[in-house]
């Protein structure tokens, strides 16, 4: 292959390209079926769920950590917290 015709198939990808007509989201989703529907909305709803697991789990962590704190001074006292947290 010589270097005219790589910068010739180069061109023509660019034209295919450049010819690829695009797609407004509200009329990507209008093709969607009940099916597809349920289905992102139990992603979305899942994706929420996942996104808050992580503050929730640092705020989880969080006390833990302080009672476990606590519980150098005071042994007694720690031990019904702890249960309590877990």
């Amino acid at each position: 292959m010589q270097p005219s015709d790589v910068s010739a198939t180069v061109a023509e990808k660019k034209e295919k390209e450049k010819k690829r007509p695009s797609v407004s989201v509200f009329k990507l989703f209008s093709f969607a079926d009940f099916y597809d529907c349920v289905l992102m909305t139990l992603g979305s709803i899942g994706a929420c769920i996942h996104g808050a697991s992580v503050p929730v789990f640092f705020i989880f962590f969080g006390k833990l950590i302080n009672i476990i704190g606590l519980a150098y001074l005071f042994p007694q006292e720690a031990s019904h917290k702890v249960a309590k947290v877990i």
